[in-house]
């Protein structure tokens, strides 16, 4: 998800997994698959940096640290990066 700004001045949370086009004319429109439109003010350039930063967020491993009765009980066996998996919130043992 990013932030972005109508041209208004309000704020719009979009799913950078749905945008087909971005378009500089001279506002910049976003279409989604849906082909629901959105005019911003971000500048087709800002919109992709912010797109590319938020999957970096995602794509990052997590550092996990465990308290050191855990760290005795796995006696050094695991690794202190854990990779979030579907459904499982890291760290917890819980689903979503």
């Amino acid at each position: 998800m990013i932030q972005l700004t109508r041209l208004d001045g309000s704020s719009l949370t979009l799913n950078s997994d749905l945008i087909e086009t971005i378009e500089e004319r001279p506002n910049t429109i976003i279409t989604l698959t849906s082909e629901k439109r959105f005019i911003v003010q971000e500048s087709a350039q800002d919109v992709v940096e912010r797109i590319i930063a938020f999957r970096q967020t995602c794509a990052r491993p997590r550092l996990v640290l465990m308290p050191e009765d855990e760290q005795a009980e796995n006696d050094g066996e695991s690794s202190p990066l854990e990779f979030p998996q579907p459904g499982r919130m890291p760290g917890s043992g819980e689903g979503i």
